[in-house]
């Protein structure tokens, strides 16, 4: 993520600009969902993915016979619109007359602060309703994490149980991922190598993933989840809800049109500089494959 100064009048203490430069540059790499995110760039206002299924498992074919044609199943476009966002401040004559830089300083500050703090919220809000319908993918009622997502002959699962977070349910949701099945009924495991928790889970999970041996027990045994990743992602809202994550899908999505640029101009009608950002972008799940999790306990 980056910033861009456009259209500034000469007048404007470039001071402040430098510093709101500084100030984003540095909050910047608070953003975690860019971790668990997939980023792209775009230049769409509405970016469409259409998916098909798989084929299905190979036959055994006789010497002589024909050989089994498949067709891969449609299975929905999934759509993601461009966004923006935006928010400012005038930089009065009064201000400007008594030098009160201490002033802009803080609300430039509050500016970067705010567009900081919509990129993570924005992005967190999809696993904050993961169990809940507000992020669907092509299947009309049914969560991110659902025990129902529907496939050619029944249904699939990347929900485990509702436990506390510990060395035992952390494995269950690994299995979970493990056992995961594609539309045509394939086994098609997941590499579960990243554990996303709450601030309030943070010494949990680093126990858990972080312990040459085998945490919470007696008996120095090794731990077999020694060095797999571990997110903690403040702005999750749940403070006992985890999700295990397959970096290698690409199932949640960030797509950014306009990176936060900070523009200006000077308003003749009220004799100030207005300093305003703006930047485009679209979060969402593009699919739900690579995503297991738990609502805790």
């Amino acid at each position: 993520m980056t910033i861009t100064l456009l259209s500034f009048p000469n007048q404007y203490n470039l001071n402040i600009l430098q510093h709101m430069v500084e100030r984003f540059g540095s909050r910047a790499a608070q953003l975690v969902h860019s971790q668990y995110y997939s980023e792209r760039p775009t230049d769409q206002y509405v970016w469409t993915n259409d998916k098909t299924s798989g084929f299905g498992a190979l036959d055994v074919v006789g010497d002589g016979e024909a050989i089994p044609m498949d067709t891969p199943a449609a299975m929905g476009t999934y759509s993601m619109t461009q966004v923006r966002y935006a928010r400012g401040f005038k930089e009065g004559p009064m201000i400007r007359k008594f030098g009160r830089v201490d002033v802009l300083i803080g609300w430039a500050d509050a500016l970067i602060d705010s567009a900081i703090s919509t990129l993570r919220t924005k992005h967190a809000s999809v696993l904050n309703n993961a169990f809940s319908t507000s992020y669907t993918y092509r299947e009309s009622g049914v969560a991110l994490c659902s025990a129902s997502h529907t496939t050619a002959g029944g249904t699939r699962t990347n929900l485990a149980a509702s436990a506390a977070l510990t060395f035992s349910t952390y494995d269950t949701l690994r299995q979970v991922a493990g056992s995961h099945t594609d539309y045509r009924g394939k086994l098609s495991p997941l590499n579960m190598d990243q554990l996303i928790v709450p601030d309030e889970l943070a010494v949990v999970g680093a126990q858990i993933v972080g312990s040459p041996q085998q945490p919470f027990t007696t008996d120095n045994q090794i731990n077999p989840f020694l060095g797999k990743g571990l997110i903690v992602e403040p702005y999750l809202t749940s403070a006992t809800a985890y999700f295990g994550r397959d970096s290698m899908s690409t199932n949640l999505l960030s797509l950014t049109s306009q990176t936060f640029a900070i523009r200006g101009y000077y308003e003749d009608a009220t004799e100030s500089n207005v300093v305003y950002g703006t930047m485009i972008f679209a979060y969402g799940v593009d699919d739900w494959p690579g995503i297991v999790g738990s609502a805790g306990a």
